[in-house]
């Protein structure tokens, strides 16, 4: 089966976000950078009130509101900042062949991607995410294949797309 289709930068970026709000390991950094900085930023009035000479219940007011506002807003920083450091890459020339015109070619063997700048080929698929727009075939724990569902004809061509990358998920040793 061979697949023609058009990578942008959005796509790209919608990939990094998908896999970190996927990816276990990503999850659990995630949930650590967003809950255990704040609860150690509660322990600091502790230490500051003694030697500043500042009434205790003041500066947890302050700390506590900090402290919330990174909770409720970290993931969506952090989120943007990753977009952003990817738009950089892209826009440097970093990661060629990511954005732009793909020829994805898939049979019970193998998967391989043609741009103009690389050729890959894989024999093992390690799993597939499937969005309401995509489908991520990672090829191994932090890469994929990015490919929109819109590259297809018809469900019957999305399904027969499934049913290879399902043979190529049963080749694992």
């Amino acid at each position: 089966m061979k697949i023609n289709y058009e990578l942008s930068q959005d796509d790209y970026i919608g990939f990094n976000i998908n896999f970190i709000e996927t990816s276990p390991v990503m999850k659990r950094s995630l949930f650590i950078q967003r809950f255990l900085f704040p609860i150690i930023y509660l322990i600091v009035p502790n230490f500051l009130s003694p030697i500043m000479e500042i009434p205790y219940a003041f500066l947890m007011v302050i700390f506590s509101g900090v402290a919330l506002m990174w909770m409720i807003f970290y993931a969506k920083w952090y989120k943007s900042r990753i977009a952003s450091k990817i738009k950089k890459l892209l826009n440097a020339g970093r990661v060629p062949g990511i954005v732009g015109a793909h020829e994805l070619v898939a049979d019970a063997s193998q998967i391989s991607d043609k741009t103009l700048e690389s050729f890959t080929n894989y024999n093992m698929v390690e799993k597939v995410n499937e969005t309401k727009t995509f489908l991520y075939v990672y090829v191994s724990e932090v890469m994929a294949y990015i490919v929109p569902k819109s590259a297809f004809k018809n469900e019957a061509e999305l399904q027969a797309f499934r049913e290879i990358l399902a043979q190529l998920m049963n080749k694992k040793v």
